[in-house]
Order: C-alpha cells, then structure tokens, then sequence
C-alpha cells in the first residue's frame, strides 16, 4: 500500500504541472461500516430469514426469524429439495416488509465485478447486501468496505466486512484474497439451479413502485471480463463521467436494472482489487505472527479500538480439511482478561497471509468453543477414550459454515476420526461421527 500511495503522489505531481488537476486530490485509506445490527441464525438451516432479519431491521425494525422462514418458503422460486433459501425467495421476503423497497437477485460470471457491484451499493447508497458463500450454502450480509481513495471515489478494493449469522461472527473483516476463497459461484447438488455456476448476491434500492421483486428472465448475467490489479488507465477524474442511475416514475425496472448493470460494469474497468501479495510476509522462525496481524488490522482495516490496550493471547492452529483452503492461526487479543478481536493468519508454505478479523461475543475468554477439556468430557460420555490425539480442523459443512468455528477432531487408534464441537443455537457441544457435507443450499 506505501508503494501505491507513492505512484498516486507521482500522478499528482505530473497532473498538478500538467494542468489537469486545479486542486490537491485526496488519497488514502477508508474503511466504511455500515449500522447494521446483528442476529444469529436460530437453526442449522436458517442463515437466509437471519440475514433477512438484519437487512430488514437495519431499514425498518425486527421481525423474527420464523416468520421471516414462512415468508421465504411462500416466494422461493426454486425451493426445497435444492434450497432453504433461494435468492428469489430472500429478495421477495425483504420487499414484502420494506415498504417502497425493491430487493432483486443479481448473478455475476465474474468476481471482480460482483465485488464491485457490492461494494459501491455500500459506497454509494449505504446499501449493504446479502451474499452466497461456500458455493451457494451459506447466507452471509455483506456490511462494509476497506478500499483505497481517489479523488472521493473507490480506487482500490482492500476488502470487506461482513455479518456472519453462523455463531456471533460479527464484523467478519476479509481481504480481498481471502473474500475470493469464501463468495464462490453457486455449486449446489444436482447442478440444477438457474444460479449454479455464478457469483450469486442481492441489492437493493428505494423505488418509485417496489410491488414485487424483478423475475428471473430480468436477470441479466455481466458476460464482460472486468481487468484485475495491472496496468489500468483511469481518468483524473473519472466519477465525474459515471453517474450512478437511480430509479425515476416511467422507467421499468427491467430497463433501470439494465442500466445498474452497464453502471457497474463501467465502475469495474476504474477499480482494481488489491493484489494477494499485499497481506503476505516471508514465513520464519522469527516471524512475529501477532505483529504483522495487528499491522494489517490498522493499515488495511482500520483496527483502532479493539486494539487499543490491547495484547495478543495464546493462538490456536487450525487444520484446514478443505483443499482449496490453507491451515490457519486464530490470534486473539485480549484487554482487561476479555478476547476484544481474533485475527486469521493462513500459512501458505513459507507465507503468512493476513486472512481477516472478527469480533467475538462480549465477555469471551476462549478463542474456540468448546475448549478441549470439555470436548474430552464429551469424547468421554460417548463412550471414547478421553485421551485420544486431538487437533482442530475446519471445513464448511453441516456442521460449521464459518471459520471462526473450528471443531475438535479425535483420532482413534484405527486411524478413524470422530469430532466434537458447539451448536451455537443448542448453547451446547455435540459429539459428531464425521463432519458431513450440506446437502441443501441456502
């Protein structure tokens, strides 16, 4: 980020001479959160009416999770045995309860211009928007935004902050790197879904008639590659000529939908996402993991007073069992005796990749729940041997979607594994025979 900033004074410098520019242009890092409050999902399979609720009440006010879950099963398009929650189906819950609000479902063939797309609802509109990760089986509320600016507009994408419904994951902060790893296209059982195979998320937008959600035939896919983070010419000042359409009395909403779409892609060709090489170090014995966390924390996150006081704690290590994910290191810190912000590092061979932050429930004192003294209990009351070899382990699956919530693997003496872990709407640890994979989506 020193580096960029140094070419920016450099482009200043020779736009100041040249006479492009009448006043000192502004540039720096901003990290912009949106209010939105915060509700755990209340069953393994209702991540979609949680985020719902948060979308709904950060406009209008609460409305519970049931009737939220009855009000998406009575508009999903695709449904049960493929969905909890279609996109459809959540799109339709929210403007049902936002008076003059329409939420719609936006499919994408390319990450960088789905990231976008969010990014500048959130920049521009105060918008945040709800997101399909782990390949369509897990509803996020995507809330915030850390970016680079440039002349008051979004120059470059650091990453973003999300509510994770999953276990209080809250003000989940990704880099973009790490974001990449988690917002998939939709991959679901039976590759039967009109989203399969697309960046799948929602936005929306205060109408002029907010009836119903836009059907699905108005759902246009961006086919138009967006450049990544190399050489990319940008006007001075190029908001000026991208002006943001917003919603008039006579335009349809197919037609304004359509130009939302050739708007983000405009927005797309002047924005970059920041390169995965900008959160990582030189892995040795010497690397001080805790410190470079906390750097990247402030430098790229903007970390002040969850830091503040602040020192590290004990780090856990956590075996990642997916192969398109890298093992990680939870660093928690901690104040007065209480975790205020746990930090991911993931080791990539002799890398230290920065891989986010997230804020724990108050009051907490361990980094993962359940501690291993009661995972062995457990382990003991169903009937294994509470001395067994143990490590934690993540994967996304039925039973945890969020990294922040490892589980304790046992491995027995025949080299089978069996697994305990926290049921955060149980309040309780459960002991599991295997880790299965989630078989429906949303």
């Amino acid at each position: 980020m020193k580096t960029y900033l140094s070419k920016i004074g450099i482009l200043l410098a020779v736009l100041l001479v040249a006479g492009a520019v009448a006043a000192p242009v502004t540039a720096g890092e901003v990290t912009k959160q949106l209010s939105v409050p915060y509700y755990e999902q209340e069953t393994n399979y209702t991540c979609g009416p949680a985020v719902a609720q948060m979308w709904i009440d950060y406009h209008n006010g609460y409305i519970s999770q049931d009737t939220l879950w009855d009000c998406i099963q009575s508009h999903n398009q695709e449904g049960w045995p493929l969905w909890y929650t279609d996109p459809y189906g959540l799109a339709a819950c929210v403007s049902d309860y936002l008076t003059n609000f329409v939420a719609e479902d936006r499919r994408w063939s390319y990450f960088s211009t789905a990231n976008i797309a969010m990014a500048m609802d959130i920049v521009d509109v105060d918008n945040p928007t709800p997101a399909l990760i782990n390949n369509g089986y897990h509803w996020v509320l995507v809330k915030g935004i850390s970016y680079e600016d440039y002349y008051g507009s979004v120059y470059d994408v650091y990453g973003f902050w999300v509510h994770d419904p999953w276990e209080y994951d809250i003000n989940h902060s990704y880099p973009i790197d790490d974001w990449s790893d988690v917002f998939t296209p939709v991959d679901i059982y039976g590759d039967e879904s009109y989203w399969e195979g697309y960046w799948t998320h929602l936005r929306g937008y205060w109408g002029t008639d907010a009836a119903s959600p836009a059907p699905q035939s108005m759902a246009l896919v961006s086919d138009e590659p967006v450049p990544g983070s190399g050489n990319v010419t940008r006007p001075a000042v190029w908001s000026d000529t991208l002006v943001r359409p917003t919603p008039t009395a006579g335009v349809d909403r197919e037609t304004y939908y359509d130009q939302m779409t050739a708007y983000y892609e405009a927005v797309a060709k002047n924005v970059t996402l920041m390169a995965d090489e900008e959160d990582d170090i030189p892995l040795t014995e010497d690397t001080d993991l805790a410190a470079f966390a906390r750097q990247m924390m402030i430098e790229m996150f903007g970390y002040k007073e969850e830091l503040e006081g602040a020192i590290p704690g004990e780090s856990v290590f956590v075996h990642s069992l997916d192969e398109n994910r890298h093992d990680y290191y939870l660093i928690p810190f901690e104040r007065d005796g209480y975790i205020t912000v746990v930090a991911q590092v993931s080791i990539k061979g002799d890398v230290a990749d920065y891989s986010g932050a997230f804020t724990p429930a108050p009051k907490t004192q361990n980094v993962v729940r359940p501690t291993l003294e009661e995972a062995w209990a457990v382990l003991a009351e169903s009937g294994y041997d509470s001395t067994l070899p143990a490590r934690l382990v993540w994967k996304p699956c039925e039973q945890t979607q969020s990294s922040a919530v490892p589980v304790w693997e046992f491995t027995k003496d025949d080299g089978d594994t069996v697994y305990v872990g926290y049921v955060p709407w149980k309040k309780q640890v459960e002991f599991y025979e295997e880790l299965t994979m989630k078989k429906i989506a949303g």
